[in-house]
């Protein structure tokens, strides 16, 4: 155990020390001191392996009420949650106390230490039930000032927030568990669980607040459920499979334990992954699947992208199944070269000049989402501040240009701020439409042309 603690503690303080070296604003900056903390408080545990006796086990304690705290504060920062003076106070009293008593013998933790099969395990003393309570307390306070932050979030915000939340509240509810329940109970070999879980912690954490594009938190949960339903049922299928083998070949032949195991190793090997696979897309199947919707529409652009159709159709055709995919209002801006601007087609209404700073990073090709922007500002890139700002002034939630530079077609303006959270699966969708749209609009616009050059003469 005292070996997985090490790994535990090296790669906090890594990432403690990345967050830090990458921080570009106080949470972020504040939340890799936090980290270096909690490898501190690891390394801590790990020592008290090696030495399992007073200070070491009592200065874990110790350490570990500082640490509560420090979580506390740090995501009422991150929430933008106000703390009165006289609540920090409580709170910062109430942590030098319970870290003071902690230190003295006899008090939270008592002075006979055995080996257990997870950590070593020492006695409670007549306070640690104060200390437990202390503990839940604050993290309790901590999950509240989250879930009342998720609750008044919206779009990319929320999202962010949203795994947060999932990073803090399955970790912790461990902790408390490991840390304050079990061991009231006298179950104590089970806190040594909590600085492998530390980990946990800070690494979903860390992704939340370093990156402004994020994976659908819906998709991540219900892959990682039918993965475990998938392994669930895989593993009783082959233990009926050993079972099952083991009877008949004892009963029909005289074959020993090994030649059995060796025949049931066997098959798994055949079976194994087709099996695996079989069950993963039943499970797969009887659930919502936004994956496979995204995917059928994209296989259905495909076939219009091939097809013969002309520019116009095509356009509105694209337009359709865009919209009907993401639930919103799809717009298409020609690029017309004679005039240097991007034209909405065909109605010509809304007009974006090339060589204005809008156009220009339209031109360069990316796909823009209006929700990305300020994360990217905050991040140096100060010139998107006035393509926000067009975005938002006309209700613009992403920009999908085809093509780029001088070979640019047009771009797809999706309509309705806030009502579609982009996620990093739906921006691959977009970037695989870019990539597969670009020859047939090209080509179906050049034939657009060639017919009108033909029709003036």
């Amino acid at each position: 155990m005292y070996i997985i603690i090490f790994i535990a503690g090296a790669l906090n303080l890594l990432l403690g020390i990345f967050l830090v070296s990458r921080a570009r604003n106080r949470v972020q900056k504040s939340f890799g001191y936090l980290v270096l903390l909690i490898a501190a408080w690891v390394f801590v545990n790990f020592t008290y392996f090696q030495f399992p006796r007073y200070p070491y086990v009592h200065l874990s304690y110790s350490v570990g009420a500082f640490l509560i705290s420090a979580i506390f504060f740090w995501v009422a920062t991150f929430a933008r949650q106000h703390i009165s003076g006289l609540a920090r106070w409580i709170v910062l009293c109430s942590t030098v106390g319970i870290a003071v008593l902690s230190m003295m013998p006899g008090l939270v933790l008592g002075d006979d230490i055995s080996i257990g099969p997870v950590q070593y395990v020492v006695t409670l003393g007549p306070l640690f039930g104060v200390y437990a309570a202390f503990g839940t307390l604050i993290f309790f306070a901590a999950a509240i000032i989250l879930v009342r932050a998720f609750l008044r979030t919206k779009g990319l915000d929320r999202l962010r927030m949203a795994y947060v939340v999932l990073g803090f509240i399955i970790p912790i509810a461990l902790i408390i568990v490991v840390d304050f329940i079990m061991p009231l109970f006298g179950v104590l070999w089970s806190a040594g669980l909590d600085s492998p879980t530390s980990l946990v912690f800070a690494a979903f954490i860390s992704y939340a607040i370093l990156r402004h594009r994020f994976f659908d938190i819906r998709i991540v949960i219900r892959k990682s459920l039918i993965q475990f339903f998938t392994f669930v049922l895989l593993f009783a299928i082959y233990a009926y499979a050993l079972l099952l083998v083991q009877r008949s070949t004892s009963s029909t032949f005289t074959l020993s334990s090994n030649t059995s195991l060796l025949i049931t190793i066997f098959i798994i090997g055949l079976t194994i992954e087709p099996l695996r696979k079989g069950i993963y897309k039943f499970i797969d199947g009887i659930v919502a699947n936004r994956e496979k919707d995204r995917q059928d529409a994209l296989k259905r652009m495909q076939l219009m992208a091939a097809s013969t159709m002309q520019f116009q159709t095509l356009v509105e055709r694209t337009q359709q199944e865009l919209g009907k995919t993401f639930g919103v209002s799809v717009d298409f801006l020609l690029a017309e070269r004679r005039v240097q601007a991007l034209t909405q087609f065909p109605t010509g209404q809304m007009k974006v000049k090339l060589e204005d700073v809008v156009g220009q990073r339209i031109a360069g090709g990316r796909v823009l989402i209006a929700d990305e922007l300020p994360y990217r500002i905050e991040n140096g890139e100060t010139s998107l501040k006035v393509v926000h700002d067009w975005m938002q002034s006309n209700s613009v939630s992403a920009i999908v240009p085809i093509g780029s530079g001088e070979d640019m077609v047009g771009v797809f303006l999706f309509r309705g701020m806030g009502k579609t959270v982009f996620t990093a699966d739906m921006v691959k969708f977009l970037k695989d439409f870019q990539e597969q749209s670009m020859f047939a609009f090209a080509s179906s616009y050049a034939y657009k042309l060639a017919v009108e050059r033909i029709g003036m003469k």
